[in-house]
């Protein structure tokens, strides 16, 4: 009889370690399963957030699109007007002094969206950085050597100061 009661107290001990591992075994899912669910809800959250900001950035450019788009539509009314006003009997100076104050108000829209000019001249030292050289022509001194000889187009910069786009120039190559 000692062993049956040996044996019972072995099965009662099992079954409560059974019973403990498998309580322990479902806590373990349930706190998986609230893990998972959390999880789910967060890469759902991110992902209605990447969704908003995508859509918030697209607002944003067709907005800034349609304030370049008023402001060039303005320019070619102003261009068309200076056009007509000035006529056939308008002499070249008025003509050009038309078209230059549609060339300012063009510039000024540029310079509104952050893109400004790079001064580039005739002698200025050839820059790499902001200038492209489309070609060379001899220079007569090796002063002239690596120098800008013409400007053929002119470079860009955003207001941050990255090059938008590098001037186009002619320079001079000495050879003794």
């Amino acid at each position: 009889m000692a062993t049956d009661t040996q044996s019972d107290s072995s099965n009662v001990r099992d079954d409560t370690v059974t019973d403990q591992s498998n309580d322990r075994i479902s806590e373990l899912q349930s706190q998986l399963e609230q893990a998972n669910e959390a999880k789910l809800r967060a890469l759902a959250d991110f992902q209605n957030y990447r969704k908003r900001m995508d859509a918030e950035r697209a607002a944003m450019k067709e907005q800034a699109n349609s304030m370049l788009m008023h402001s060039l539509a303005d320019i070619i009314d102003d261009y068309y007007r200076s056009v007509k006003h000035s006529g056939k009997d308008a002499g070249p100076e008025k003509q050009l002094d038309g078209l230059s104050m549609v060339f300012e108000k063009l510039e000024g829209v540029l310079k509104d969206i952050g893109l400004e000019v790079i001064e580039v001249n005739e002698g200025d030292r050839f820059d790499p950085e902001t200038m492209e050289a489309i070609t060379t022509m001899p220079a007569h001194s090796e002063k002239e050597d690596n120098t800008v000889m013409h400007v053929e187009s002119k470079g860009y910069k955003k207001s941050n100061g990255t090059v938008f786009r590098t001037a186009k120039v002619v320079t001079a190559r000495y050879q003794s």
